[in-house]
Order: C-alpha cells, then structure tokens, then sequence
C-alpha cells in the first residue's frame, strides 16, 4: 500500500513539475532548480526578496503563484521566482527528504561588503559552515564567495594560490583581507 501512495505521490509531483518547466511561459533558462518547502511560501519568498532586494535592487521576482488547496486558505503552494536572473521554482509540500550540503546556491560577491551583507542575512536564522559555506534559515545551503577568492585561487602563481587556500580552509566567512598575504 505504501508503494502506491508513493507512486501517486511521484505522479502528482511529476504533474506539478510538468506544470512549472513546459506549461509555465516564463522560462528564460532550459535549466532550473525546484526547491520543495515545508513552510507556506508566502513566508518564503518574503524571506527572500527581504535578502536579494536590498538598496533598491530589485534581484528577486516573483514570477507567478498557485493556490492549489482549496481549503479556503490563502496559501501559495507552487510558485517561480527569478534571482539574479536564475529561474527557481517552489513547492510548499510535506519533504521526504531535507536540504543538505550535496547541492549548493554560490553567491559571487564584489567585495566585503556584500559578502558580510549575504553571510549575515543567511546566518542569522541559519549556520556558518567552513569555507564561505553557509545555510539559511531554511537549510538551503550557499556558498558567500568572493570574486577575489576566486582570482586568487586560480593563481599560475602556486605560492598566491596556495595561501589563498590554505586561509580559505581555516576559515567560516571569507575575509577577503586575509587570503593575501
């Protein structure tokens, strides 16, 4: 019995994700992630536009919603939205499995600044991981790397790109000052 209840509930996800990738006449990318949510994701992509629209910025869009329950609530259970110019989807649906460091979101920041400003909001409801790696608030894991980060460790040099490692190994946020030396 559990085997069927399975079954239907792989189908009825394969329809909602039909629905998203070929229905759905926003799609910019060929490509795309779909995040599976225990939360209403209403409050979801609240805590989302709060982190990617800041300074004015418009980062973070919500493309489209279903309501789908019919319960009477107002609760949006599939939606798209566009960050960074990357289309995600979202569905509010009991998880049969959690978030984990296997998949990642990295976000490339200019300098310092914005690397304190992503690291901050993620963590503040979320964890500090090693190596710029952190989760949010909903176990999302990212990646706060610095384009300097990046520079540095792709070095010809092997004493610029050895330190730069080496810093970046022992540390939690990416303090960008201290991976030269």
């Amino acid at each position: 019995m559990s085997d069927l209840i399975s079954e239907n509930a792989m189908i009825i996800v394969l329809l909602i994700t039909y629905y998203l990738l070929i229905a759905h006449n926003n799609m910019k990318n060929k490509l795309s992630s779909f995040f599976w949510f225990d939360n209403d994701l209403r409050e979801v992509i609240t805590y989302y536009q709060d982190i990617f629209n800041n300074n004015g910025e418009n980062n973070f869009e919500e493309i489209s919603h279903k309501i789908l329950s019919g319960d009477g609530t107002d609760k949006i259970e599939l939606a798209s939205v566009n960050i960074f110019g990357n289309t995600y989807h979202l569905m509010n649906a009991r998880r049969m499995v959690s978030f984990n460091d296997s998949m990642s979101l990295m976000i490339s920041t200019d300098d310092q600044t914005e690397t304190d400003y992503y690291w901050d909001k993620f963590t503040k409801e979320g964890s500090e991981n090693v190596c710029g790696w952190c989760k949010d608030k909903y176990g999302i894991s990212w990646q706060v790397t610095p384009k300097r980060l990046m520079e540095l460790n792709a070095s010809s040099d092997p004493e610029i790109s050895g330190y730069s490692m080496q810093q970046m190994m022992q540390m939690k946020k990416i303090i960008i000052k201290d991976l030269e030396k």
